[in-house]
Order: C-alpha cells, then sequence, then structure tokens
C-alpha cells in the first residue's frame, strides 16, 4: 500500500527537524569550541548584572563613584539552553593596561575550566573590578571581555562571544580654544584684546584655582576679577583669590591683552592649573604677538653730516627695507616739523615695499652759515627729523639729521661708517673712516682717533688710531662715541673733533656677557693675561664629577650640555638644528674679555645656569669678574667686580625662561645653604656662591 505524501505542515516540521540534527551534528564534530554539544542537547550563555539582561550589542557601562576608588561589579553567567555550558576560557584586555581585572569573589583569578549546568538556578558568578590609573592621561578606560565555551547563539555556533566595557568615571577637562593665542601684529600704542574660551568638557564640575603667565610682560590676563601680568612674580604658579567653578558642558571665557613694548615678537605662555585629573601639570596655552606682518628698516638709523662747506649741498641716500612676511606701504616721507630748514627730503617714487625688498631715498643737507660755538668750543649742531610714515609697528619712523656750516679757516674732521653700522650687535666690526675730511688750505696729512667705550670694554682701533679708515671690534653691550681730529698739509689741526656713536644692542632673546679686570695686569689688551671662561649650562647637566664638594655632580664641564671654551656650540635642542642651540661667540684667553653667550632658542618651562671658572692667571694675581644677562636686548641682571682667585668657580645663578627672571646664588658662607639674606644664616654672612680651589673636570686642553 503506497505511503501517502506529507501534508504541508508535516513537511516543514520534518525540514526544520533535519536541519537541526545536521547543526548539533556539525556542533559536535568542531574542535572550535569549549567542550561537545549532544545531539538534542544545546549550551546558551547568557549574561546579567543586578538581575537585569546584559546585552552583548552594546557597551557596557561600568559606573564608578569619581572619588578616585574605582569600581567592583559582579556579573553571572547563566545557562538557559538543556545541555551544560562548558567554558574554557574568560579573559579581560583593557586600556589603559590592567585597569580592568576579572576575579572570583575572593579575589583569585578565575579558573580555566567553568561548567554552568543546565539546571543551575544561580549560574556562575564572578567580579568585573576597575582599578584607576596612577596617571590618568587623559583616557576613558576601557575593555574587552572574551567567552570562550560550546554556547548556542541564535542557533549558531558561538565558540568566542566578546562584550565591550567602558568605564563612566566621572570626571572634569578642560578645553582650551583656541588652543594657541596669536594677537598677530599688533602696532606701537594699541592694546589688543583677544578671549579664550575654557570648556567643561567632562561630566563633574571643574574648578580653576590657579595659574602661571611667564614671558613677555606686555601680556596681561583677566581670569574672574583678578588681572595678571607676566612677570618673573606670575611665572611661578600664582593661586586665584576665587577659584572659577565651571559646570559640565558650560563655557567661561578668559580675556587676554596684549600692549607692545616695542616691535620685536613677543611670545609667553599661560599655564591653567585645574582639577582635571588629565592636566596634572596644566593646561598650556601659548601667547604671541608680532612674530609675522609689515616691518620697516632704515639705514642708517641717523645722519651725521658733520661739519660741511656753507652754501654747499651735500646729499645721504637713506635705504627703508620691508624686513616683515607683509607688504610695507609708506604712505608719505618728509621733513618733520620743526627741525632745521637747511634739510631736505627727496621721497622714492614707489611707496610699496614688497616683502624682502628696498627702495632708497635722499636727504638734503645745505647749511647757511657757520655754526656758532658753545662753551667748550663745540660747533651747535643744526638738527631735523625725517618722518617716514608706513603700516608697520611705529606708523611714524621718525630719522634723526644733523650737521652744521664748517669754519673754512681750519680742517674739517667727517666721519663716516659702514652701512647700517649706527646700530650693531656685539661682535660686529665698525668700519670707520675720516677720507671726507677736508681743508681749504690743502690736503688731509693726519687722523687721530679716539673713544668712550662702555665700562669693561678693552677694544683698540685696527691697525691703529692713526690709520686713515681703521675697524673697530664693538664687543660689549652700551654706547661707544668715536671722535677725529685731522691735520692739514700746513700743520694746521681741525677746529673741532668730529663724534660719532655707535649703539651695541644684543638681538638674541638671551645674550651673556661676561667681562673682568685684572689690576696686576699692565696691559690688559695683549697676551699675556688672564683667562676666565663663562659657563652656561642646561638643567639636565650632569658632569659626573662635583668639583665644590657640596654632595652633588655638577653641570659645568658637562660636554653636551655645557656651552664653554671647549663645547662652544652644544646641540641642546633638535638634533642637527643649531637655531634652538647656545652658542659662546667669544673666548677671551689673555685679556678682560668679553666672552659672550647667544641663546635665541630658549625652552619654556626651563631653568638655565650661568658659572664663571678662573682657568688660568699667567702669573698674575686676583681678578674682578663681572656677569650681564640681557633678554631681548634689554640689560636684567649685573653683578660687578666679583673677586676671583684662580682655580675659583662662581656659580652665578639662574635664569628661567620665558620669563627671564635671573635669580643669584648666594649661601650662607663656609656653606652650601642656600640664603637671601645675613638673616637667615645663623651669624655669618650670606655670600655668593664662590668654590674655591675647584677641583676641575679633566678636559682637553
Amino acid at each position: 500500500m503506497p505511503t501517502s505524501p506529507p501534508t504541508p505542515r508535516a513537511a516543514l516540521a520534518l525540514a526544520v527537524g533535519l536541519a537541526l540534527a545536521s547543526l548539533l551534528a556539525a556542533c559536535g564534530d568542531s574542535d572550535s569550541g569549549a567542550g561537545e554539544v549532544t545531539a538534542g542537547q544545546i549550551a546558551s550563555l547568557e549574561l546579567s548584572h543586578r538581575g537585569a539582561p546584559v546585552a552583548f550589542n552594546a557597551p557596557f557601562i561600568l559606573s564608578t563613584s569619581g572619588d578616585g576608588e574605582g569600581a567592583d561589579e559582579v556579573l553571572t553567567i547563566r545557562n538557559t539552553g538543556n545541555g551544560d555550558l562548558e567554558l574554557d576560557a574568560i579573559t579581560i584586555t583593557s586600556v589603559p593596561v590592567g585597569v580592568l581585572t576579572l576575579a572570583t569573589a575572593d579575589g583569585a583569578p578565575l579558573p580555566a575550566d567553568i561548567v554552568v549546568p543546565a539546571s543551575s538556578a544561580t549560574g556562575y558568578a564572578f567580579h568585573l573590578v576597575y582599578t584607576p590609573p596612577a596617571s590618568p592621561g587623559g583616557v576613558i578606560p576601557t575593555g574587552v571581555i572574551t567567552f570562550r565555551s560550546n554556547a548556542v547563539r541564535d542557533g549558531v555556533s558561538a565558540p568566542t562571544i566578546t562584550l565591550d566595557v567602558t568605564v563612566d568615571d566621572p570626571r572634569p577637562h578642560l578645553q582650551v580654544l583656541p588652543t594657541t593665542l596669536d594677537f598677530g601684529p599688533v602696532r606701537q600704542g594699541e592694546v589688543a584684546t583677544k578671549q579664550l574660551s575654557l570648556l567643561n568638557a567632562g561630566n563633574t564640575s571643574l574648578v580653576v584655582d590657579g595659574l602661571a603667565l611667564g614671558g613677555h610682560p606686555g601680556f596681561e590676563v583677566t581670569l574672574g576679577a583678578e588681572t595678571f601680568t607676566a612677570s618673573a612674580g606670575t611665572a611661578a604658579t600664582v593661586d586665584l583669590a576665587t577659584p572659577l567653578t565651571i559646570a559640565p558642558g558650560q563655557t567661561e571665557t578668559v580675556a587676554v591683552t596684549y600692549a607692545p613694548t616695542g616691535p620685536e615678537p613677543a611670545t609667553a605662555q599661560l599655564t591653567l592649573f585645574s582639577n582635571d585629573p588629565a592636566a596634572a601639570a596644566g593646561t598650556v596655552v601659548p601667547l604671541k604677538a608680532n612674530t609675522g606682518g609689515p616691518c620697516i628698516a632704515l639705514t642708517p638709523r641717523k645722519l651725521e653730516f658733520g661739519g660741511r662747506q656753507v652754501g654747499r649741498t651735500v646729499s645721504e641716500t637713506v635705504t627703508v627695507t620691508s624686513c616683515g612676511d607683509e607688504p610695507l606701504v609708506l604712505s608719505e616721507i618728509a621733513m618733520a616739523e620743526g627741525g632745521s630748514s637747511a634739510f631736505a627730503v627727496r621721497p622714492p617714487q614707489s611707496l610699496t615695499i614688497a616683502a624682502g625688498e628696498a627702495v632708497t631715498f635722499a636727504v638734503d643737507f645745505t647749511p647757511a652759515a657757520v655754526a656758532a660755538v658753545d662753551a667748550s668750543g663745540t660747533p651747535v649742531l643744526e638738527a631735523a627729523q625725517v618722518s617716514v610714515r608706513s603700516n608697520a609697528f611705529v606708523g611714524d619712523t621718525r630719522l634723526d639729521v644733523s650737521g652744521y656750516g664748517a669754519n673754512p679757516s681750519c680742517p674739517v674732521a667727517v666721519i663716516t661708517k659702514g652701512a647700517g653700522e649706527d646700530e650693531v650687535v656685539p661682535q660686529s666690526t665698525v668700519h670707520l673712516s675720516g677720507a671726507d675730511s677736508y681743508s681749504s688750505a690743502g690736503a688731509i696729512t693726519r687722523w687721530s682717533w679716539d673713544v668712550s667705550q662702555p665700562v669693561g670694554s678693552q677694544s683698540v682701533f685696527k691697525p691703529g688710531a692713526d690709520a686713515t679708515a681703521p675697524t673697530f671690534e664693538a664687543n660689549v653691550a652700551g654706547e661707544y662715541e668715536f671722535r677725529l681730529r685731522v691735520w692739514d698739509a700746513t700743520g694746521a689741526e681741525s677746529c673741532v673733533a668730529a663724534k660719532t656713536t655707535v649703539t651695541v644692542t644684543p638681538s638674541q632673546a638671551l645674550h651673556i656677557e661676561l667681562l673682568w679686570r685684572t689690576p696686576s695686569d699692565p696691559d690688559e689688551t695683549t697676551a699675556p693675561g688672564t683667562d676666565l671662561d663663562l659657563h652656561f649650562a642646561h638643567p639636565s647637566a650632569d658632569s659626573g664629577h662635583d668639583g665644590d664638594g657640596d654632595g652633588v655632580n655638577d653641570p659645568w664641564f658637562d660636554l653636551a650640555k655645557d656651552a664653554f671654551w671647549f663645547k662652544k656650540h652644544p646641540d641642546w635642542g633638535v638634533a642637527g638644528d643649531t637655531a634652538d642651540d647656545p652658542s659662546l661667540d667669544r673666548d677671551d684667553k689673555d685679556g678682560a674679555g668679553p666672552e659672550n653667550v647667544n641663546f635665541n632658542g630658549p625652552e619654556g618651562g626651563l631653568v638655565y645656569a650661568i658659572g664663571v671658572h678662573y682657568w688660568a692667571n699667567n702669573e698674575f694675581q686676583t681678578a674682578f669678574a663681572t656677569v650681564r644677562v640681557y633678554v631681548y636686548g634689554q640689560k636684567v641682571f649685573e653683578v660687578p667686580d666679583v673677586e676671583l682667585a684662580y682655580d675659583d668657580l662662581w656659580t652665578v645663578g639662574t635664569v628661567a625662561w620665558p620669563s627671564g627672571a635671573v635669580s643669584l646664588a648666594r649661601v650662607c658662607d663656609g656653606t652650601f645653604t642656600a640664603c637671601t639674606n645675613d638673616a637667615g644664616c645663623s651669624g655669618v654672612s650670606c655670600v655668593l656662591r664662590v668654590a674655591h680651589h675647584y677641583d676641575n673636570v679633566a678636559v682637553p686642553n
């Protein structure tokens, strides 16, 4: 009797049964799981937390109190299938590494093999533990729990099941926008204001309770009701009288102003201190102004015509250079009101100068009469100013001009200098000439130069003070006045001496100058002489040698981190980049100095050390050392005439950056105890830190 075909419902049941049998057979044969599924039995893995199911398709949020104590939550594995759930591994990874761990109720690691029977009403409980990192670092902790088992999910074998974990650790987070505050060009007399936005991107209250502001003194910061000006005092942490509290998701503004003190590029660093655990060292905001824009440079900086023949016009050329990174636009070049009518200006045709380009114009001088003389016999100069109006930092740049009508009865001394040599940097060679001197009675046959130079400078004319066109090395910062007298073929001497000045100003961010005098040396301009050495050390300098016996290795003579005569150009910043390295630009071995260290790339937040060592005396005796420190061309520190004997080492002190604050090193006499005055020294004096008979590090000579 033939079998009847199955009904559609029966056929569907048969197909499902065959498919399930095939699936179970496949599961039983697989070696990728943690066990075998017996035909007709299925193990199922479910997870619960505090009685509620945990979804595997979304991160599990592990909440903390935010008090730094971490968290410990119990998760329970349940088996809702009809076969035993066999787990051969439950593991966890986390970022940061190690902040998330798994443990049993007694804190032990989970066992390698765990079985959850189908009949288990309680399942298997384990602990998910969060231990906050010592340094939060701004990273939200996350992790992944991996379960390896013989479970089946949605009818498919699932030998590996993962659960993402995210830690919800309540914390404030300070975001400052913009991250760098650039004022751009700010002209003379202007005050520019910009805003910083302080956003609390965290989920608890942010408290800003302190700041540090170091760098150019033109910067000011107003936070709440308090205003702070960049200075040595604010370069260290300053506590706010009223801390600023910012709710989650809210923003407060901070006003920052810049009032320039000169055209130089200005930088500063604002550091905000808060309860943001990711910014324990503070949140740093660089500030800058006048680091670009139009710039004007006049060469020469002043015009000194000297004595000129009455009724005859003499012309001098002035060069206008566009020294910025934007075009320089000249709106007017004219003689300023109130000056002598003996001067006139002939402006250039082009008034717009591209960056890096230059134009010239002429200034004429036509004296109408012989100049009167004052009580000392010096001619009374005619003077005026050329006004150059432009879009540069100084909107009206003035050029001083002077001259006088010369007495034709005697020779007239006239001094000219090399282009741009009215103002120079230390160690510049000034090129002087008296060749334009003249006499109505015949040729000039004799020249005699002399100079008044800054204290400590010992330079001389080369090849000599009687040369027509000598040179002079201007090594010390300050003002030099050069004078020239001449004689003509008849033997007549100039009625008055010609005069001109040269100003020496350091151009680097940091310039350190060492000078000395040795009373027992009769001529400090020639060899032999005493040799004092300037040292400038990085804060990480360590010579591995304790030469003064204070129990701490000295920075001096560290060949990588001390700029001195043996290592004049150490590589401190980016390897191979000389722009961020200090340089000992002058080493005087047999005289009175100067020795100069120049540094254009001091690193913010660092404190550098300055020292002076009496290296060789050449049979001379006591020397007296002077150290000066210049920041952006301004002298900020000077200690004169410190008495040193041969082989003494004077630890001068430190200079902090970006504040430029110099701290003089002082100790209680006979000790290494730091002090500021005698009151802190228990009966002895507070003196400069000078180590006598310093035990030198051996360096090649």
